[in-house]
């Protein structure tokens, strides 16, 4: 195409040039996923994106943690509910031993009875387990021993420090597990036999209905706990969505100008064909 306007055409190409200048540092401040654009901060780029992925890795090893710990509270507390009932159970034939006239073959059954919830009661206290936890049947080398567990279960590539954070949780949450046997709540000899320890059985069957019931509150108050743990995981994690989400409009603007850019620069040739319509018109006036 001949330009017959020589100033226009003069105008056109600076301010292409100008143009061209913009759309070039445009595009290298944006990249694909909001990366760096510039090959001096590569390195950087890599190392901040090896701390995220292991941020996010630790975030789901402990929210894995915190899921399956609150699955064992829930499993225990469902069982302590089934020894509460056994004992409102054993507290109905103690009382009916105290306190009314019962034949010696009466007295004999209410006695077996009352053993057979004994029975019932250790053995929900036995064989309540998960992954090898026993929350209801925990002595001390328990705690310890699920704590090592936890340490060596941890995934090596989320590094000690969350190695150490998951085993600090593990013992803490298994400090909160108890002996509820029939021995440790104290009703494991009771005896039937007569009025007067039939009267003695009432009383120890209701201390140990209490002692399940400071159970059930320490259960609670830990499922609490990692729940709060949960949701301040989740926080972090919608955090870090929200600050992605604040960069998009960002991005999308970039690219909004460069169409803008590129729309104006492809339209160069309707330009200058305008330029010359105009010469051209003015010089037809001019003859």
């Amino acid at each position: 195409m001949n330009v017959q306007n020589i100033v226009v055409s003069k105008h056109i190409k600076r301010m292409y040039g100008l143009l061209s200048d913009g759309q070039r540092q445009t595009a290298g401040g944006y990249t694909t996923d909001n990366g760096i654009g510039q090959s001096d901060d590569t390195a950087a780029e890599l190392y901040i994106s090896d701390r995220m992925m292991h941020q996010r890795n630790v975030a789901a090893q402990i929210s894995a943690e915190a899921q399956d710990e609150i699955s064992i509270l829930q499993i225990a507390e469902k069982r302590l509910v089934e020894e509460n009932d056994a004992l409102q159970k054993m507290e109905e034939l103690a009382r009916k031993a105290a306190f009314d006239n019962l034949s010696d073959a009466e007295r004999r059954e209410v006695a077996d009875k009352s053993s057979k919830l004994i029975k019932e009661i250790d053995n929900i206290s036995e064989s309540t387990r998960f992954n090898e936890l026993s929350p209801l049947n925990a002595g001390e080398s328990d705690v310890d021993d699920a704590s090592r567990k936890a340490g060596i279960g941890a995934d090596k590539r989320l590094g000690p420090d969350a190695r150490q954070t998951i085993d600090e949780m593990r013992k803490l949450f298994c400090g909160v597990f108890c002996d509820a046997s029939s021995g440790n709540l104290g009703i494991g000899e009771i005896d039937l036999s007569t009025e007067k320890s039939s009267g003695r059985a009432v009383d120890l069957v209701r201390e140990a209905k209490q002692q399940i019931n400071v159970f059930q509150g320490s259960f609670a108050k830990e499922h609490e706990r990692l729940e709060k743990v949960l949701r301040s995981l989740h926080g972090a994690e919608t955090e870090r969505t929200d600050r992605k989400n604040i960069n998009d409009p960002e991005s999308a603007s970039e690219m909004l100008n460069n169409s803008k850019g590129a729309i104006i620069k492809h339209a160069d040739k309707s330009v200058v064909a305008q330029a010359n319509s105009a010469a051209n018109g003015m010089m037809k006036l001019l003859q």
